[in-house]
């Protein structure tokens, strides 16, 4: 399996070209079919690029390339303005942390040149790995090749120490700024409680925090210490502290056995709060899977008790 084994980050090199052009060109018509079309695809890469003119591409840009046994499988690209012109990674080896590790990379690069943000302009496919990574969007937009209209995302991240400490901690009245990687993580956080009022037909985001908190913890209780560790590990940092609030190394633990006790202990749980959906353990896991790294999410899932497994949405993450 692809992902199974080390990949390395390295600058590109001008015979990096013909490995780079076809990696995009199978990332645009394979790994992207299910956002588009086969229309808008050929639209967007009608043929592998002209290795003269691409090389002229990557020529002005910071670009990295992941390789896995001297084979290409993915890269990234930093223009001088700031924009990730180019970011894609090879259809079987999507998932496995590639995009991650090149996104790391492009931000050491970005720091180096004393960037303070960056923004891409990111396909249905790239704009959750984005999201993930703290990327807030900033608009949808279109844009017409060859009479095709495509959707894409305008996005910008605000690198750290952007700002002194002095910018981020300035008070106005009551009111005292956040720095901004807590401010990132608090947007991708109120995400999560927005997409499971949605998906529990919830009325607040109260509601929504109540059962997310509420299942985290009777799934924490069902799990052996080093399981903690492993799910914890695998959430972002504020859903983490949330999932590992109050815990200990001795905290009783406590069987799930049928998912009907578990979301039972759930109900008691919220019994001062609105009353969840029957569905509230899948509704919840549903959110994760959508949000977390497919990395992550194959972690998490392998550490459910069996009872609820099968709460755990179909199809890879």
């Amino acid at each position: 399996m692809t992902g199974s084994h080390p990949v390395s980050i390295r600058p590109y090199r001008d015979e990096d070209a013909e490995a780079t052009a076809a990696v995009f060109f199978e990332a645009v018509h394979v790994g992207a079919a299910r956002h588009y079309d086969e229309a808008e695809r050929y639209a967007w890469a009608p043929r592998v690029p002209d290795l003269p003119a691409w090389r002229d591409r990557l020529a002005s840009q910071a670009v990295f390339v992941a390789e896995r046994h001297d084979r290409i499988v993915g890269f990234m690209t930093l223009r001088p303005d700031g924009c990730i012109d180019l970011a894609f990674v090879a259809p079987d080896a999507m998932g496995t942390g590639v995009a991650r590790r090149l996104h790391e990379a492009i931000l050491g690069e970005a720091a180096r040149q004393q960037m303070t943000k960056l923004h891409t302009h990111a396909s249905h496919l790239a704009r959750p790995f984005f999201e993930r990574q703290g990327w807030a969007v900033v608009r949808e937009q279109t844009v017409q090749r060859d009479g095709v209209v495509l959707t894409n995302f305008l996005m910008e991240i605000a690198l750290a120490g952007s700002a002194s400490p002095a910018d981020c901690w300035i008070s106005d009245g009551d009111a005292v700024t956040q720095p901004l990687d807590v401010e990132r993580a608090t947007e991708l956080y109120r995400e999560w409680l927005t997409a499971l009022k949605a998906e529990a037909n919830l009325q607040t985001h109260n509601q929504s925090q109540a059962m997310m908190r509420a299942v985290m913890h009777r799934l924490r209780k069902a799990l052996a210490p080093e399981q903690v560790l492993q799910v914890a590990n695998a959430l972002p940092a504020l859903p983490r502290g949330i999932f590992i609030e109050g815990w200990s190394l001795d905290e009783t633990r406590e069987e799930a056995d049928t998912a009907e006790n578990v979301f039972r202990d759930v109900h008691h749980m919220l019994r001062l709060h609105h009353a969840p959906p029957d569905t509230i353990v899948r509704d919840v896991f549903t959110v994760w899977r959508r949000f977390l790294a497919p990395a992550a999410g194959r972690t998490i899932r392998s550490c459910l008790p069996s009872a609820l497994t099968p709460l755990w949405p179909d199809g890879d993450v």
